[in-house]
């Protein structure tokens, strides 16, 4: 049977408490401990899973951003927010715009990773 502990800790001097899903289970005369599942700050497992849920829409719209950025860069040569300077080329802007992108992408997927295991854990 799975149940909740929280421990302790301290970072950059503020003390508070991580949670973690365990269960335990007997190996001989001994009791061990496997933590299922990581909870960071929140207290329960639906918590962690809307925190991530929101996380990935957050996710999905800096996406939908990125990627219209680097359109709008595109087609019209420059970004109306950030004008090209004289020492900033188009290539290294290109670049930069298509980092966000990758970036954004690569989080993006993390955290639905990290969506699935949660629920396999549910």
């Amino acid at each position: 049977m799975a149940f909740i502990i929280s421990k302790k800790s301290e970072r950059h001097g503020n003390v508070r408490n991580i949670y973690y899903l365990v269960e335990n289970h007997r190996e001989g005369k001994k009791v061990k401990r496997k933590t299922l599942l990581a909870l960071g700050v929140y207290k329960t497992v639906a918590e962690l899973l809307e925190a991530s849920k929101n996380k990935e829409t957050g996710l999905l719209n800096a996406l939908v951003k990125h990627e219209r950025n680097l359109e709008r860069f595109i087609t019209k040569g420059e970004y109306d927010d950030y004008p090209l300077a004289k020492f900033d080329s188009y290539s290294m802007r290109k670049k930069y715009f298509i980092k966000n992108v990758e970036r954004t992408k690569k989080d993006l997927a993390l955290c639905q990773k990290k969506i699935e295991h949660i629920k396999l854990v549910l």
